[in-house]
């Protein structure tokens, strides 16, 4: 009586489902005899009538024959319109089991289009990059890496390294994750009218533009910031990553948080094309208001609870505390939670 293993009839007792396999006629008209509860029903009601050795009905079923009246009545019902629709019954059963199959066929022959179609807007992305660029793929990442020479240079000048984080982490970390931020949105926002010749062939869809500049920058950039790490371990030969967890969800909850903001500036500016141009300046107050240069323990504390809002911030503030826990944080303003709970909300 313990119930079936098998992960298609969880809910049938092993010996009910011995009785199914044991005859033709039950997989005939019970097809799918886990999916609710009729066959288990018709098994009770007739079991005497079944030509197999079976323990007691009373403790088998734990019930009593006397309850089982109602059930009695539904049988009958039920063997009646069996017997004189049991063509349309099988075709109708076999009609439901074909809309399924091609249901999900469906949606897995959709997402494999899907697939393909960003597989080959992620190769024109790059390429179209590549090609922008003086030094092929790494003039790509010169860019991010020398201007953070120039303020590296500055900082050590100004303030050395006295803090409790590698200044080449601290301010790589500052600027890669805002410039990730900063091309995502900028670069989605202008996705329809860049490809919109592409929009002819019916698989390519809007949003597969903006998911594949996503991963196009995402990509690049946690190149770009893995060179700064390795950089970084070469030159204080020491290890510099204390929770990589949190270094890794900090950076894909930006990366969430991007595509969802780069979606809203996609659709915005495709109803309002005007708003394009004010995108840039936009930008230009989250510069200083992200943490770029600044942490926002040094901040005084009648500024920090409205700074502390920028999701921003919070993903670069995560990401230096995960490479010592020496970088303090106060968890009432920096939480890991907020930064998805942003990500999910600009889906």
């Amino acid at each position: 009586s313990n119930k079936s293993l098998d992960t298609n009839f969880l809910n049938l007792p092993r010996i009910v489902l011995g009785i199914w396999d044991t005859f033709k006629s039950h997989r005939r008209r019970w097809p799918n005899p886990g999916e609710n509860n009729s066959y288990l029903r018709w098994i009770q009601i007739n079991w005497k009538d079944i030509p197999l050795k079976k323990p007691d009905y009373v403790i088998f079923f734990g019930i009593k024959k006397e309850d089982i009246w109602f059930y009695s009545l539904q049988n009958w019902i039920l063997n009646f319109v069996w017997l004189f629709n049991k063509n349309l019954i099988l075709k109708m059963q076999k009609y439901e089991k074909s809309r399924i199959f091609e249901s999900t066929n469906n949606k897995l022959k959709g997402w494999s289009i899907q697939k393909s179609v960003v597989d080959a807007l992620v190769y024109r992305e790059l390429k179209t990059r590549v090609s922008q660029v003086r030094g092929g793929i790494l003039g790509v990442f010169v860019e991010p890496l020398g201007v953070m020479s120039v303020f590296l240079v500055l900082f050590t000048l100004l303030r050395g390294n006295n803090g409790s984080l590698d200044i080449l982490l601290f301010l790589g970390s500052g600027i890669v994750l805002y410039t990730l931020f900063s091309d995502i949105a900028i670069r989605s926002s202008n996705a329809m009218l860049a490809n919109e010749a592409l929009f002819y062939y019916r698989p390519v869809k809007p949003i597969d533009t903006v998911i594949a500049r996503t991963l196009v920058e995402s990509g690049l950039y946690a190149i770009v910031f893995l060179v700064i790490i390795l950089g970084t371990f070469l030159i204080r030969e020491t290890i510099i990553i204390d929770n990589i967890l949190l270094l890794i969800f900090s950076y894909l909850g930006l990366v969430v948080f991007s595509f969802g903001v780069g979606v809203i500036l996609m659709v915005a500016t495709f109803i309002y094309p005007s708003i394009i141009q004010f995108i840039p300046l936009m930008m230009r107050p989250l510069w200083f208001i992200s943490g770029i240069f600044l942490s926002l323990n040094s901040l005084p504390s009648w500024l920090r609870p409205y700074l502390s809002w920028n999701p921003i911030f919070q993903a670069i503030e995560l990401t230096r505390h995960s490479f010592t826990k020496n970088y303090y944080l106060n968890y009432d303003e920096v939480s890991m939670i907020y930064l998805w709970q942003c990500a999910f909300i600009s889906l």
